[in-house]
């Protein structure tokens, strides 16, 4: 943690900076916010932008939010599924009382290669039920992934957030072997270092050893040795 806490020194002295500087300035006005009446109903921020789908189940669940729960209320959905494999339904129900509700998409996973993902749209359809502080639309992927042969243990460091090493679960693609997966490297290291965290690290950690030839975003790999690690998240808050 050394790295950052030596960023975090300088960060804290510019922040300090700006503290004194600002209050020098003349106080701004301030215009408090309408205030909603409506359900105000939303998709949460925790929405995954993809759903892997196990191959011996047939449904998976989203969910969906509102702020005003007095009444029951159902809500209307205008959903794109250019694939046609799903079946999603075009409303969905709160209970009086209720701030959540679950809407249940099925499909027959015969229809699926592994890793063929979908692309699917769900937005509310009146406007007159979402709200400024949340998203009224979530778009996704959705397949079947690959399944992974375990190899055993590996060493895993992250130089700029641990200091130390951790071992960690090594995984590799049983479809196309030059793709690996670490399972959850970063759980066990931001406890013990004891780094502040958001509790959202990703599950795996993917990537692939490159070969010469290969495409990449539309660049020919040319040199041997390279790794190309998937987006992930670390979950260490900065």
């Amino acid at each position: 943690m050394k790295t950052i806490n030596k960023l975090f020194g300088a960060f804290g002295t510019l922040l300090l900076s700006a503290f004194v500087l600002s209050a020098c300035t003349e106080e701004a006005e301030y215009t408090a916010a309408e205030q909603l009446t409506n359900a105000q109903v939303y998709f949460p921020t925790t929405l995954s932008s993809q759903v892997d789908l196990p191959r011996d189940e047939t449904s998976f669940d989203i969910a969906l939010n509102r702020v005003k729960t007095d009444d029951a209320l159902s809500v209307g959905l205008n959903v794109t599924d250019e694939s046609g494999l799903f079946t999603i339904p075009t409303s969905v129900s709160f209970a009086a009382g209720e701030s959540e509700a679950t809407l249940t998409i099925t499909y027959d996973p015969s229809d699926f290669e592994y890793e063929d993902y979908k692309s699917i749209s769900i937005a509310i359809a009146d406007e007159s039920y979402t709200t400024p502080y949340g998203t009224s639309e979530y778009s996704f992927t959705a397949g079947i992934p690959a399944p992974y042969t375990s190899l055993g243990m590996a060493t895993y460091s992250d130089a700029f957030i641990f200091e130390d090493s951790y071992q960690v679960e090594l995984q590799q693609n049983d479809i196309d072997p030059t793709i690996y997966r670490l399972v959850d490297p970063y759980s066990e290291g931001l406890e013990e270092e004891g780094a502040p965290t958001q509790d959202n690290q990703s599950e795996y950690v993917t990537f692939q050893l490159l070969q010469v030839g290969d495409q990449l975003n539309d660049v020919t790999i040319t040199t041997e040795g390279l790794v190309y690690f998937s987006r992930f998240c670390t979950g260490y808050y900065h």
